[in-house]
């Protein structure tokens, strides 16, 4: 799977938070404040497990979460570590 981002203007912000629990205090928070940003969480805080491959389709990290958690043999959307 492919996250396509594009690059903020400078008046703007992409948060990013450790799960989607604090995803969703992020987005409570930036809404109060008035403000429009985009706020994602993932699943994956990356503090574990291999990352030499992470911004190249993660391959190592794929197979590397397949043997801590069971081997996922079909790409799932709602498996993806973006909220």
């Amino acid at each position: 799977m492919a996250v396509v981002m594009t690059i903020a203007a400078p008046s703007t912000f992409l948060h990013l938070a450790s799960d989607p629990c604090a995803a969703d205090v992020v987005k409570e928070a930036v809404r109060r404040l008035g403000r429009e940003e985009v706020v994602l969480g993932s699943r994956d805080a990356l503090a574990d497990g291999p990352l030499q491959d992470v911004d190249d389709g993660a391959a190592s990290r794929v197979e590397w979460w397949g043997r801590i958690y069971g081997a996922c043999t079909t790409p799932n959307a709602s498996a993806s570590p973006l909220a």
